[in-house]
């Protein structure tokens, strides 16, 4: 067995048998601190070569030790680590490429091998990974539950970084399913450990964590202060990727609050800061971040421009996840310059990039995406189907969150087909899968939408009713619009329910 300690610094290990012009790529996801260790059996007597690499040319120096443990026939407890390590490689080689297969969890043969090698570090480290794929499919209940064991194996093992990381995770987690007491708790818990370590890139990691739960609140300056600190903190890091993305979200900030010449000097900050260090990668997402100012500023030609250029360098890098956000947005821009046609010929394009990569979460998304499109021009029954496609995805996913926003754009289209009925009894179910995955927001959407449904029906006491439900949790989650919309809505009907009766007497 191999053993490569960071220090400082993410690796990747290739490991080229004799005679192999093809190495093996070792790289576990702990970025740049804890091991890469190979323990390999060697099929054949010769020359084995490993060669230790930065994994980006953007990342700040750092340091590594190498220690070869023993050479020894294996034992049946080698034959059985080999194993784990090959199971955690081939579920760990999907996640990084962006396939995400249904069904049975890809760790969970790893994860049984390492518990029964009683490998309590990569255990730690498969839960971590479990819980990072639960958490993008939108199966928060199953993410959090996955982490909360992962948070007590890294007490045992004193892993506060680790600890720290999970914690930050776990915010995320409580941020999706609105939250905000229980992501700020356990964040501010986060940012206290990686202070307390001296550790400037995780201090900013959970500060951005903050600042974007505050965005959720609408607390723009307070968001903004965040975000600055984080920035500060990777600056401190030398970590150029994380500079450039919070570049990006300081320049959205100062957007929203009118400052859009301060927005497109940021901007063009991150974008040259990529360029100066020629990450092309950041390159890329500095010039998506741009796409978006100049859509809002009404300049849609140059906004398809830049999102075509981000697209191009994707493409260069070959980057299928970011080709498929650079389409998608290609795609937005296209609906922006009244283009339809070419918005429907650049999802499908999508589909097709995120069907290869096995991404069945963002399928949902632009399916729903395609329905919108064929909503706004009129196309009701296209779009239907198109919301039920992305339904369907939904459930396969266990995504509940997900399943209660496909069944609120159906209920919503069958309301303005006025299939009164089905949009009332789609909108209760969009409601269960919401209160199921404990996702409040949603909930707050779902009644919402009934009262919708009920005023439509000519029904303001039911119609109040649902507005009277959601209104204080939208009042709960400090979510501003809703509950301004909800105040709207009930007072209207208030006053349209006093004149009547005025007139009745």
């Amino acid at each position: 067995a191999v053993t490569v300690r960071q220090q400082g610094i993410d690796l990747v290990l290739n490991w080229f048998s004799p005679g192999q012009q093809k190495p093996l790529d070792i790289d576990y996801p702990h970025a740049d601190y804890g091991s890469e260790i190979l323990a390999f059996i060697a099929p054949v007597a010769g020359k084995y070569r490993l060669e230790v690499k930065p994994f980006s040319a953007t990342h700040p120096a750092g340091g590594y030790q190498i220690s070869a443990l023993r050479h020894s026939s294996p034992s049946a407890t080698d034959r059985l680590r080999v194993a784990a390590q090959t199971a955690f490689w081939k579920a760990w080689s999907l996640d990084k490429k962006g396939q995400t297969p249904t069904g049975a969890d890809p760790y969970g043969p790893a994860l049984a091998l390492w518990r029964k090698l009683g490998d309590r570090y990569f255990t730690a480290l498969t839960l971590d990974c479990m819980a990072t794929r639960l958490q993008a499919q939108k199966r928060y209940p199953e993410a959090l539950k996955t982490s909360q064991e992962l948070l007590g194996l890294q007490r045992l093992l004193k892993d506060r970084r680790g600890e720290s990381a999970t914690l930050r995770q776990m915010g995320r987690i409580y941020r999706s399913t609105g939250q905000p007491a229980e992501a700020a708790r356990v964040l501010k818990t986060s940012l206290a450990i990686s202070e307390e370590l001296k550790e400037p890139r995780m201090v900013g990691q959970t500060l951005y964590v903050l600042a974007e739960l505050e965005y959720d609140r609408e607390q723009l300056p307070a968001s903004l202060g965040l975000y600055r600190q984080a920035l500060t903190a990777f600056i401190t890091a030398k970590d150029i990727t994380w500079q450039s993305m919070t570049l990006g979200d300081i320049g959205m900030i100062e957007s929203r609050q009118g400052h859009d010449e301060a927005a497109l000097l940021i901007y063009r900050q991150g974008l040259a800061l990529s360029r100066i260090n020629k990450d092309l990668k950041g390159e890329s997402t500095s010039l998506y971040s741009l796409g978006f100012l100049y859509q809002k500023l009404g300049r849609s030609q140059e906004a398809l421009r830049t999102f075509q250029d981000s697209l191009a360098i994707s493409r260069q890098i070959k980057d299928p996840v970011g080709e498929s956000y650079g389409l998608q947005a290609v795609g937005d821009a296209y609906r922006d310059v009244e283009e339809p046609d070419n918005a429907i010929r650049i999802y499908l394009e999508t589909l097709a990039v995120l069907r290869r990569l096995k991404n069945r979460e963002r399928e949902a998304e632009v399916l729903a995406t395609l329905g919108d499109v064929h909503e706004e021009y009129g196309r009701l029954e296209l779009a239907l189907n198109y919301f039920q496609q992305a339904l369907q995805v939904s459930r396969s996913l266990h995504a509940l969150s997900s399943e209660g926003e496909d069944l609120l754009r159906i209920g919503d289209l069958q309301r303005q087909l006025k299939r009164f009925p089905q949009a009332l009894t789609t909108c209760e179910q969009a409601l269960a899968a919401y209160r199921a995955a404990k996702d409040r927001a949603g909930e707050a959407h779902s009644y919402g939408f009934l009262g919708m449904i009920h005023e439509d029906q000519g029904q303001p006491q039911e119609a109040l009713k649902s507005y009277r439900l959601a209104l204080p949790i939208y009042q709960e989650l400090e979510m501003k619009m809703g509950e301004e919309k909800m105040l709207a809505n009930i007072d209207r009907l208030e006053k349209g329910l006093r004149d009547e009766q005025q007139t009745f007497t």
